[in-house]
């Protein structure tokens, strides 16, 4: 049986060959799933035109998501005990910023968008993924569309503070935690795409 803690949203962490496995709502993920994600993030800061790699990926990860819904999850967690789990996402999360940057530096992302802009994007997406999957599965995609759109600078009415790494992270933890389970979290991590690992 795979080991158990909460501190990760009560995944299973676990070995399948040589490699690090970790199981989170029936489906096993491997380093390769999160190479991915920081793959994806790679693709992006090549493109020379910073604010359409920034685009192209916000399509990609919310893609991701449509084709597997636990894939946001997984990317939320942290890993104690799987350093290669743990080095992937780091390189992700340190590259999205970098990308972030670039693109208001372009003047085409809005100065005021932040990494916990991300996940809490992929949170909604999660809802519209949810509800209209069977009936209507490419809605996701008119979503996408309107959050770039309120991520430009051509949207530019102030917005409310965001909240905070260790907010967001208090609130993914509740969004995904196991039913029954009242554990409060980590408050001074912000995980997943929206911050580092604890040093």
């Amino acid at each position: 049986m795979p080991e158990r803690f909460t501190e990760t949203f009560a995944a299973g962490l676990a070995s399948y060959g040589d490699q690090p496995c970790i199981e989170f709502k029936g489906r096993w993920y491997s380093g390769s799933d999160i190479t991915g994600y920081a793959d994806a993030v790679t693709r992006a800061l090549a493109d020379p035109d910073p604010w359409a790699g920034f685009c192209g990926l916000i399509e990609r990860l919310c893609a991701m998501q449509a084709e597997d819904r636990g894939f946001a999850c997984v990317l939320n967690m942290t890993f104690p005990m799987a350093a290669e789990f743990q080095a992937e996402r780091d390189r992700a999360y340190h590259g999205f910023t970098q990308l972030t940057r670039a693109a208001q530096a372009s003047g085409r992302l809005r100065a005021d968008f932040v990494p916990e802009d991300l996940a809490m994007l992929l949170m909604a997406n999660a809802g519209v993924l949810d509800g209209t999957a069977h009936a209507a599965p490419g809605t996701w995609r008119r979503f996408a569309a309107y959050m770039i759109q309120a991520f430009s600078t051509a949207g530019r009415a102030p917005l409310p503070a965001p909240p905070t790494p260790a907010a967001m992270y208090r609130a993914l933890l509740r969004l995904h935690r196991p039913p029954g389970h009242a554990g409060p979290g980590d408050p001074g991590h912000g995980g997943g795409p929206c911050g580092p690992s604890p040093g």
